[in-house]
């Protein structure tokens, strides 16, 4: 039985040693203290039109980017796993915690901080005439279920049609540092529950 062609471009990415900065740095971010950046990184991510989803878990780093007229995009961001800080714009830097969403409007500086190995899933769209009004707000559980659980299906639609997997996927298989569910593994939800798609196949 055929099927239809995904419209998504799904790409999985593991990254260790200075390629996690460099990815950042592609995308204007600034690692800071780059030698001491983190060492470990895997990116899902799916791009279709000017919408694009990640899962991104990477070990302890510290990243900004500065405000520009050049960032094309808003950024919804739900924090699955691990504690750290970011700071939007002027404001003071706020803790992150698992269920926290916000969202970032395009053109703001932002900097994100953690200690230890986080988790989160990002949505950038660029659709708008003007950027969308920023907001952080703790304790969504609801809502970080539903769009976590829509992103992980997401992924596991790309595989199920034999895209195969990568990324966090591929290095779990293969027993290398992959993200278990304590580290904050994005496909798993944060410590306290599970998603949906707590067991990635294979």
């Amino acid at each position: 039985m055929s099927h239809s062609r995904s419209p998504w471009r799904v790409r999985r990415v593991p990254l260790e040693g200075r390629e996690v900065a460099e990815w950042f740095r592609m995308r204007g971010w600034t690692a800071i203290d780059a030698e001491a950046a983190a060492s470990h990184a895997f990116i899902d991510e799916a791009i279709v039109a000017d919408v694009t989803i990640r899962r991104v878990w990477h070990t302890a780093l510290a990243l900004s980017r500065p405000a520009s007229g050049e960032t094309e995009s808003d950024t919804l961001v739900v924090h699955v796993a691990g504690a750290g800080t970011v700071r939007i714009g002027d404001a003071p830097p706020a803790a992150l915690v698992p269920d926290d969403v916000l969202f970032v409007p395009r053109g703001e500086a932002v900097a994100y901080r953690s200690d230890e190995p986080i988790a989160r899933i990002e949505i950038d769209h660029g659709a708008r005439d003007r950027a969308g009004d920023l907001f952080h707000v703790h304790g969504e559980l609801v809502s970080a279920v539903m769009i976590t659980s829509a992103v992980n299906a997401l992924f596991h639609a790309h595989d199920s049609r034999g895209g195969g997997g990568g990324g966090i996927q591929r290095c779990r298989r293969s027993g290398s540092l992959a993200p278990s569910a304590d580290r904050g593994d994005p496909r798993r939800g944060s410590r306290h529950r599970q998603t949906p798609d707590a067991a990635p196949p294979g």
